[in-house]
């Protein structure tokens, strides 16, 4: 825990600034495209991550895990060489599934554009530096993108009629992360050297291929929606549900670098002194359910406010959505802390199963719902069928290793009462300022019930490396 909490640290505050300057673009594009043309940009990315997933065929994950174990640096070239000749294929696939059968030439053209960012992902060696625990090199390479393409949107988009030049910025912004990392590995003395061997590209997809599969399937059940409302209603209803989930996801900052953060760890524990993994997880699984739970409360209660005050009027539909979506948050981030467990520990055929299940799950509930209660029949699915992935993955982490968090969760539902009767009466001042003082009420809470101390605060901060 040692290393994982020096690390977050590290981490965290860069990942800050990522996020924030991800969620400007997100809210300028709100604001300057139509809610259609936003749909179709939300598409496109919900596509590309897709086509990242199928191209990457768990390499990334494999990598990273070998990285943690030791592995040589003859893995970079062979791995790297293999993801070049997946990401050709999928490009050229999707390029000619769009043009034969996307309806819409600007859907087809957009998509298209954003699959451009298949070959910067085929050399990015993002996983090396996360299997290093290198992650200070890791979130700034993530910060670089994330500036880049701002500055680029706010350049080139200025009307509805600049669509296109949203996956122009968006590829130019992930060929600097490529050029970013590959700099590092270059001042190190290293270089990449392709291989083509059938025999290496054979081993590496077995290997891979389980890990990526669960991935896989793990980007079905989370970017599904979308897809389906764009099927079933109509892209200004993808839109809408976008701008929430946008929301969410920069409201995710914290279970992104704690994913970054936990499968090397979890993977090094494992391999040199494997009893301490369950109590580290357990700790780890902690500290979510006190922040996730009045993140998720609070956005609840001020779901309409924060829609009006990021993405304006025309969103104004969405504060709804959030209301419900916001809960996916809770759910997701301790699904995180299962997932690093399983990948971690478990047959790699265990957690392939596990997401196998979850987007059957994901699929259906998405689809009858929407079908039945429209959009928040989407967001209904959405968080119920993430709920029961949850409970498969701690179901399925059992047999290898039980993780049992401590908190005291009366005192929890106290200081969230609290909190909640707080930012409701304080209505008529700044949503900012409600959610700042939800949250000092909320934390003063816990410390004056003696949930968390002042000491374990600051032995997380100052506590080094052993």
């Amino acid at each position: 825990m040692k290393q994982l909490a020096k690390n977050f640290l590290s981490l965290v505050s860069s990942e800050i600034a990522r996020k924030i300057l991800g969620f400007l673009s997100v809210a300028y594009l709100a604001r300057t495209l139509s809610l259609a043309d936003f749909g179709l940009v939300s598409l496109g990315f919900t596509i590309l991550s897709y086509t990242i997933n199928i191209s990457t065929a768990g390499l990334n994950l494999y990598g990273i895990r070998e990285t943690a174990h030791g592995a040589d640096t003859d893995l970079v070239g062979r791995l790297i060489s293999l993801r070049l000749a997946l990401s050709a294929a999928v490009f050229v696939l999707t390029a000619m599934v769009c043009l034969m059968f996307v309806r819409d030439p600007l859907m087809s053209k957009l998509i298209i554009a954003f699959n451009g960012s298949l070959f910067a992902y085929a050399f990015l060696l993002e996983w090396l530096f996360q299997g290093r625990e290198s992650m200070r090199t890791v979130s700034f390479g993530k910060s670089v993108t994330a500036a880049v393409y701002l500055v680029l949107v706010l350049l080139l988009v200025h009307s509805d009629h600049d669509v296109l030049w949203v996956a122009a910025a968006s590829v130019t912004a992930d060929f600097v992360m490529m050029l970013f990392y590959y700099a590092r590995y270059r001042r190190e003395g290293n270089k990449i050297r392709l291989r083509t061997e059938r025999t290496a590209w054979k081993q590496l997809m077995q290997q891979s291929l389980p890990l990526g599969l669960g991935t896989i399937l793990g980007q079905i059940s989370s970017n599904v929606a979308p897809l389906i409302i764009a099927i079933i209603m109509t892209t200004n209803e993808v839109g809408l549900y976008s701008a929430a989930m946008k929301l969410v996801v920069f409201l995710l900052l914290f279970d992104r670098v704690l994913g970054v953060l936990l499968l090397p760890a979890s993977a090094r524990l494992q391999s040199v002194s494997p009893e301490q993994l369950a109590p580290r997880l357990a700790d780890a699984l902690r500290w979510i359910l006190l922040a996730a739970l009045p993140i998720c409360l609070g956005g609840t209660v001020l779901s309409n406010d924060i829609i009006r005050l990021v993405f304006g009027g025309t969103f104004e539909a969405a504060g709804g959505i959030f209301r419900i979506l916001i809960w996916f948050l809770c759910f997701t981030m301790i699904h995180t802390v299962y997932t690093s467990g399983l990948v971690a520990i478990a047959p790699s055929g265990v957690y392939g199963r596990v997401m196998g299940i979850s987007a059957i799950i994901y699929v259906v509930a998405i689809t009858v719902l929407t079908k039945l209660f429209g959009l928040y029949g989407t967001v209904t699915g959405v968080v119920c069928s993430e709920g029961l992935t949850l409970l498969i993955s701690r179901m399925s982490l059992r047999p290898y290793l039980k993780i049992s968090p401590s908190v005291p969760i009366q005192w929890v539902l106290v200081a969230l009462a609290v909190m909640a009767i707080a930012v409701s009466a304080l209505q008529p001042y700044n949503v900012i300022l409600r959610v700042i003082a939800g949250a000092l009420l909320y934390f003063s809470t816990l410390l004056l019930f003696r949930v968390f101390s002042f000491n374990e605060i600051a032995g997380l901060v100052w506590r080094k490396s052993s």
